[in-house]
C-alpha cells in the first residue's frame, strides 16, 4: 500500500509540474506577444512619421505596412501550449541568444 501511495504522489507531482510548466510557457508567450506589439507600435510610429522623407514615401510605407498587417492577420493565433511547447520555446530562446551574441560581436568588430 505504501508503494501505491508513493506512485500516486509521484504522478500528482509530475502532473503539477506539467501544469506549472504550461502556465509558465503561457506567461512567457504572452510577455513575448506584448513585447513584440510594443516594439512594432514604436517602429510603425517612427516609419510613418519620418520627416526626413516626403509625404509620398510615407504613404508608400503606410501601404506596405497595411499589406504586411493583412499577411499577419491571415496567420494563426497563438500556438496551443502543449507537448512540444517547451522544446519549441527552448529552441527559440537559444536562437535568440545566438542572434544577440552575433550582433554584439558584429558591433564590437565594427567599432574596432
Amino acid at each position: 500500500e505504501k508503494a501505491t501511495r508513493e506512485e500516486e504522489k509521484k504522478k500528482k507531482t509530475a502532473a503539477m509540474e506539467q501544469e506549472l510548466t504550461l502556465g509558465m510557457l503561457n506567461i512567457m508567450w504572452t510577455t513575448t506577444v506584448v513585447d513584440i506589439t510594443v516594439t512594432l507600435h514604436e517602429v510603425v510610429e517612427m516609419v510613418l512619421h519620418d520627416q526626413s522623407i516626403d509625404k509620398d514615401a510615407r504613404k508608400r510605407r503606410a501601404y506596405g505596412l497595411k499589406h504586411l498587417g493583412e499577411i499577419f492577420m491571415e496567420c494563426k493565433g497563438s500556438p496551443s501550449i502543449g507537448g512540444d511547447a517547451k522544446k519549441l520555446y527552448e529552441e527559440a530562446a537559444f536562437a535568440a541568444m545566438l542572434e544577440t551574441i552575433k550582433r554584439k560581436e558584429e558591433a564590437a568588430h565594427a567599432a574596432n
